[in-house]
């Protein structure tokens, strides 16, 4: 039987407080610094899609394709089916030049929208 560490709901506050505060850092255009709250949310909760998610958009939008690549793969492994994850990986597979790998996973996003 696996065991929950009696701080786990704490550490999940935690890391949706970090994320929440990543969010307002993000409406400010603050990249650099959201970037920061959302990797400590990450460390306090990495099942938290929506953070893999963010981080993922970040790093695109801050001109880096291979950290938004780890992010992306790392929202897909938590949720398969989200056609925006598997767009978003396509596109940064394209500005890594991974021409293959980029098409692969714009098909999967495009499969993914239409069920």
């Amino acid at each position: 039987m696996t065991r929950i560490s009696p701080n786990y709901p704490v550490r999940v506050n935690l890391a949706r407080a970090l994320k929440e505060s990543a969010k307002q850092y993000l409406s400010q255009n603050r990249r650099e610094t959201a970037l920061e709250f959302l990797t400590q949310s990450w460390e306090e909760n990495n099942k938290d899609v929506e953070t893999a998610w963010l981080l993922g958009q970040t790093a695109l939008e801050g001109k880096r394709p291979d950290q938004a690549a780890t992010w992306l793969e790392r929202a897909i492994a938590l949720d398969p089916a989200d056609a925006r994850y598997l767009s978003a990986l396509s596109t940064a597979y394209r500005e890594l030049g991974d021409m293959p790998k980029s098409e692969m996973f714009r098909q999967k996003a495009l499969d993914t929208s239409e069920k």
